[in-house]
C-alpha cells in the first residue's frame, strides 16, 4: 500500500499544485488555534506564486480559526488563493474554511455542512447544541401563539355575532392564560447568545467569499445565510450539487484524483495531519498521466507547528464552536 505522502506526490504532479494536508485533530477538539499555528509555520517560505491544493478533512472546530487559516491560504497562487479538496467530510468550521477557496472540488460521496455556531446547553452547559435551535424554538412558539389566538378570534367571531374588536378582545383573554406559561419560559438573554452565535458564521462566511472572488453580492449575502439558517440540523449533507444550487464554486473533482485523496487522508499514520507531507516519487503505476506543469520549487518538511497549549478561543464569542 504506498503511503500518503507518495500519493499526495502523485496528486502534486498531476496537477502541478503542492498540497497542504489539513486533517487536524486537536485533542478532540478540530480546528483550533494550534491548527493555525501548524499551517502558518508550514507555509514559511513557500513562494507566493505557488499553486497551492488544500486536501481539507475535518468535523470542525472553532470558526475564528478556520477564518484565520483560510485568510492565510487566499495568499497564494499570486493572491488568486487556494484550491479546497474535499475527498470525505468537511462539516461546520471546515466548510467555513472552504468558502475561502476560489474553488472546491469535491471526491463522489464528500460532504460540507451548515454553519451554524454551536454552543453550551444553556440548561446542561456539558452538552452542546446548535444555535439555530433556540431561534428555531422561539419561531415555533411564536408561530403556535398566533395560530391559537386567529383560531380563537375566529371561533368567538362566528360564535357570539360580536364586532372584531369585541371578538379580539375576548380572544386575547381566552388565550392569554395559554400563551403566558411559553413565553415565561424563554429567556431573552439565551435568545441574544443564539443570535450572536449564528451571526458568528455568517460573517466570517461573507468576508471570505469576498476575498475569494468570483461571487456576486447576492451570493455573498445568500450563501452565508442559507448555510447558517436554511438546513434542519448541523449535520444535513451538503453535497456538490446541493452545494454548487446554493451559488458555492463547487464541482465533483476527477475520479481519480478523489480516490487518491481519498486514500491519503485514510493512510494518515496517526489518523490526522496538519501541513506538507514528505514528498515521495510520483507513483505512475496508479495513474499513467503525465505530470502537467512542475510544482513549485519550495518544499517545505512536515511540520507540527508548536501547541498553543490548548488555547482555542474565538475572536468573537468564546464559547462558539462548529
Amino acid at each position: 500500500m504506498p503511503s500518503s505522502a507518495d500519493l499526495v506526490a502523485t496528486i502534486e504532479a498531476l496537477r502541478g499544485t503542492r498540497v497542504l494536508m489539513f486533517a487536524p485533530n486537536e485533542k478532540g477538539e478540530g480546528i483550533s488555534n494550534s491548527s493555525y499555528d501548524k499551517v502558518w509555520i508550514a507555509v514559511q517560505g513557500l513562494p507566493r506564486a505557488t499553486k497551492l491544493d488544500v486536501i481539507i478533512h475535518s468535523l470542525g472546530g472553532y470558526p475564528g480559526s478556520a477564518y484565520k487559516i483560510a485568510r492565510l491560504l487566499q495568499e497564494f497562487d499570486d493572491g488568486a488563493g487556494f484550491t479546497a479538496i474535499i475527498p470525505r467530510r468537511a462539516k461546520s468550521a471546515a466548510t467555513l474554511l472552504s468558502l475561502g477557496a476560489k474553488q472546491i472540488l469535491m471526491a463522489e460521496g464528500a460532504e460540507l455542512g451548515p454553519i451554524d455556531t454551536q454552543i453550551p446547553h444553556p440548561h446542561e452547559p456539558e452538552e452542546r447544541i446548535s444555535a439555530l435551535e433556540g431561534m428555531k424554538g422561539l419561531e415555533a412558539v411564536s408561530g403556535f401563539c398566533h395560530r391559537f389566538l386567529d383560531e380563537t378570534m375566529m371561533l368567538v367571531l362566528g360564535q357570539t355575532g360580536r364586532g372584531i374588536k369585541d371578538s379580539l378582545k375576548l380572544a386575547t383573554e381566552f388565550a392569554a392564560p395559554v400563551v403566558r406559561p411559553l413565553f415565561e419560559q424563554i429567556d431573552p438573554m439565551d435568545l441574544g447568545r443564539y443570535k450572536r452565535a449564528l451571526e458568528i458564521g455568517q460573517e466570517y462566511a461573507k468576508r471570505l467569499l469576498q476575498s475569494a472572488g468570483g461571487y456576486t453580492h447576492d451570493h455573498e449575502r445568500d450563501i452565508p445565510e442559507k448555510l447558517a439558517n436554511g438546513y434542519p440540523q448541523h449535520e444535513f449533507v451538503i453535497d456538490v450539487r446541493e452545494a454548487a444550487s446554493i451559488g458555492l464554486r463547487a464541482e465533483k473533482i476527477e475520479t481519480s484524483i478523489g480516490m487518491l485523496a481519498r486514500m491519503a487522508v485514510a493512510g494518515l499514520p496517526t489518523g490526522h495531519h496538519v501541513g506538507f507531507l514528505e514528498t515521495g516519487d510520483p507513483i505512475a503505476t496508479l495513474i499513467p498521466v503525465e505530470p502537467t506543469s512542475k510544482p513549485a520549487d519550495a518544499t517545505p518538511a512536515a511540520v507540527h507547528g508548536p501547541s498553543d497549549g490548548g488555547s482555542n478561543g474565538v475572536q468573537v464569542h468564546p464559547e462558539a464552536q462548529m
